[in-house]
């Protein structure tokens, strides 16, 4: 299961990684504490094709918030996003309805968690235990949007890859 995954990412070769490799892989990292979330939306952005960077998505969501102390909530990137293309809608979800979701193919979303402090994710999987608590929102993708984007535009780099499944040695 883990070497798909790793495939996915591109990070399944013979030649080491390093940690800084492994940790931002397929990401867009935030720049300083408070924009989190605007790289997260970019993040999100990339894996459905569309290219963005944590600066446009921070400046496009301070448009719907009075300064960035705090970070960013979750109305001015659902906004930030909307004005770029990929609508999303906003949730309050508990652990239990996030794994419900994802165990019917939900596709990746930003997650706000609380602990051990507030923090913006972007979430493709929900492995178990990862998450034992802290969830406060879910920003996620309609499947109608999803498909929308994807006639609109070419597969990210990320999705998994066309063809026979490689085997293994």
């Amino acid at each position: 299961v883990l070497v798909p995954f790793l495939a996915l990412l591109g990070l399944a070769s013979s030649k080491p990684k390093t940690l800084s490799e492994l940790r931002y892989a397929g990401t867009i990292p935030q720049t300083s504490w408070e924009t989190c979330g605007a790289a997260a939306l970019a993040t999100l952005h990339r894996l459905f094709g569309l290219e963005a960077t944590e600066g446009e998505m921070l400046e496009g969501a301070l448009q719907h918030q009075q300064g960035l102390d705090g970070g960013l909530n979750t109305l001015s990137l659902v906004r930030a996003s909307g004005e770029r293309g990929l609508p999303l809608r906003s949730y309050r979800m508990d652990l239990q309805g996030l794994q419900t979701y994802f165990a019917r193919g939900g596709l990746p979303v930003i997650l706000h968690v609380t602990r051990p402090e507030l923090h913006w994710v972007v979430g493709v999987v929900l492995a178990e235990g990862f998450l034992a608590r802290g969830l406060s929102w879910v920003i996620s993708v309609s499947a109608a949007v999803y498909r929308s984007v994807r006639r609109r535009h070419p597969p990210s780099p990320l999705r998994a890859p066309s063809g026979p499944r490689p085997r293994s040695p």
